[in-house]
């Protein structure tokens, strides 16, 4: 049911995910279910003061938002937004579904979260088009060295400063006016791959000795990304076609190579994983220490007292608040809103881990 208007106030914050060779760096990484019609941020909310209509479940938000032509989008802490004048920015736990009509699609170009814009600095220079002109065409009108690094439906394209790359180009959330915004997609860009960290420009080094167990270089980058899914020891891959599985040495600087670290913790739709942290303070409910990771998941989605487990089989029924470091464990947390229940509201901008 309706719940009525809420002035909703997020607080800003700036998270850095590290990213270590040997993939030990705790991070928190929310895996949002896909719905149709929908193209859904991982880990990111609304961050400005707006106006929102709650409901009691994401189902209810949903169904709102199907049927209100003025609804843009709506997230998993079951609040729809009908006016668009807010930007997306990190929000750990988050799930927020943006609707695929509010902007067109182009090919080899990315659309941007909303809100984001690009910061000219020293690295990008614009050049203003009307909305009536063929914004692709004049991004790829010049040579392979002049091609435009984005553009914004206003009919704003940027390029890259003399000396300077699509790489030191920076996009930033911020700007409540943004119009559809969106970044080129070409061989220096590299797309992101679910499940995994994205590194430009470079390709592996494996590991040697004892750390490194596998290495090798197959037909194609797709064959060597289907190679890692489907192998769990696999570490990663690049666009070259090579995959080290076991430890990685270092990555070799290649231009236009796009190299992809997999997650130490592996995605599962619906939860937060939280890398390098495990729960102390209370006792888990349960260790099912002889059940195998995919069996174990399903037990949990359907289990209403089950709100996150570890890499250990160990299960907790209440909303734990606090983690301890602890390298290599995985904490697997329900994220806000799904699986037929309700979480406390997290506040957007709220960190899921905190330390003792």
């Amino acid at each position: 049911m309706k719940r009525g208007k809420a002035t909703m106030l997020a607080a800003v914050v700036t998270v850095a995910l590290a990213l270590a060779l040997k993939l030990s760096v705790a991070y928190e990484i929310t895996a949002c279910p896909q719905i149709d019609g929908y193209i859904a941020y991982a880990d990111m909310g609304v961050t400005i003061s707006t106006e929102a209509v709650m409901y009691d479940t994401l189902e209810e938000a949903k169904f709102a938002c199907n049927g209100d032509p003025a609804c843009w989008s709506f997230n998993n802490n079951m609040e729809v937004y009908s006016v668009k004048n807010v930007a997306l920015m990190r929000a750990p736990g988050v799930c927020t579904y943006v609707t695929s009509t509010l902007c067109p699609t182009f090919s080899r170009f990315k659309l941007l979260p909303p809100g984001f814009v690009v910061d000219l600095g020293d690295t990008a220079v614009e050049v203003q088009y009307t909305q009536e002109d063929d914004l692709v065409e004049k991004c790829f009108a010049g040579s392979d060295s002049s091609i435009c690094a984005g553009f914004d439906l206003s009919g704003r394209m940027i390029f890259p400063k003399d000396g300077y790359s699509f790489d030191d180009i920076i996009w930033k959330a911020g700007n409540v006016d943004a119009p559809c915004t969106y970044k080129v997609e070409d061989a220096a860009t590299c797309p992101d791959k679910f499940g995994f960290f994205t590194v430009y420009n470079h390709v592996l080094k494996p590991g040697e000795g004892l750390d490194g167990v596998n290495n090798g270089r197959l037909d194609s980058d797709a064959d060597a990304e289907a190679y890692c899914k489907i192998t769990p020891k696999c570490s990663g891959f690049s666009s070259d076609g090579s995959f080290t599985v076991g430890g990685i040495k270092g990555l070799d600087f290649a231009y236009y190579a796009c190299t992809y670290l997999k997650h130490p913790c592996p995605p599962v739709s619906g939860y937060t994983v939280v890398d390098g942290y495990t729960i102390k303070a209370f006792p888990p409910s349960a260790t099912y220490s002889k059940l195998c990771f995919a069996d174990l998941v399903r037990q949990c989605n359907s289990d209403p007292n089950c709100k996150s487990f570890d890499t250990l089989r160990n299960v907790w029924d209440i909303d734990v608040v606090q983690y301890h470091p602890f390298p290599g464990m995985c904490v697997y947390v329900k994220a806000q809103g799904f699986f037929g229940r309700i979480n406390r509201r997290r506040a957007l901008g709220e960190k899921i881990v905190s330390e003792p």
